[in-house]
């Protein structure tokens, strides 16, 4: 039953409501979400199989409490999407059918993620589908010291907002023996991101932002992360801006 329906899929849809959290790979063989913490018990090869799957849920706050209902049984996740793109900030502007959420607990929301899947030694995958407002100016974690362009400072902020939000996570990553590189394309941020900056008033030219952002994040990684059994976490207040 569990390899009929289940382990040959290769994405599961995690469905939320209000009781319980469950999964289903169609609409016609809806299954529980607690099979995920019962298979510890099968072998080794089926929960490999199982968790190389992409999970698909709608918005962080959904995956929050699903993560919370599997406990340790989310250590072999893999790949992790979020199908909305505008689930928080610009719910209500696009008509999007979410209860609407500012930013500033969307990545609260974020940062207990991190946590909660910093456990998870086989991630290589998480799509953010979020759009991010960039008014909220902090102090750059890495000083602009080459008169960068506005578009340029844009793409370098979103950068630093992810980073800040998924720190333990990317920790937990490059611990794991994940490259630089790896461990900086481990954050899909949406496109529509980019498209916003794109379509700013300042001349964006040739430039190429979603290029600028992931340069950027690999600097990020490399200052703060790096090779260093204690990783270099700037002072609290500032850092979690």
């Amino acid at each position: 039953m569990v390899y009929d329906l289940t382990l040959v899929q290769r994405r599961i849809i995690i469905n939320c409501d209000r009781r319980n959290m469950r999964f289903r790979h169609n609409q016609n063989h809806p299954v529980s979400g607690p099979l995920l913490r019962t298979c510890k018990t099968v072998y080794a090869d089926a929960r490999a199989l199982l968790y190389s799957a992409t999970f698909e849920l709608e918005n962080m706050d959904y995956l929050e409490k699903w993560l919370r209902t599997l406990g340790s049984g989310a250590v072999d996740i893999r790949d992790i999407r979020l199908t909305r793109s505008f689930q928080a900030y610009f719910a209500q502007s696009y008509g999007v059918n979410l209860p609407v959420r500012n930013q500033k607990d969307y990545r609260a929301t974020t940062r207990q993620v991190a946590k909660l899947l910093s456990g998870c030694r086989h991630l290589e995958n998480l799509e953010l589908g979020f759009l991010y407002t960039k008014k909220f100016r902090t102090t750059p974690l890495i000083e602009n010291k080459d008169n960068p362009a506005y578009w340029q400072k844009e793409a370098r902020l979103l950068a630093e907002m992810v980073f800040r939000d998924l720190f333990v996570l990317l920790v937990a990553a490059k611990a794991s023996g994940q490259t630089v590189d790896q461990v900086a394309s481990l954050p899909q941020i949406h496109h529509k991101n980019f498209e916003c900056i794109k379509h700013h008033p300042s001349n964006v030219g040739n430039g190429n932002p979603q290029r600028e952002t992931a340069c950027h994040m690999k600097l990020l990684i490399a200052k703060y992360i790096g090779n260093r059994s204690h990783p270099r976490k700037p002072g609290s207040r500032a850092f979690l801006a």
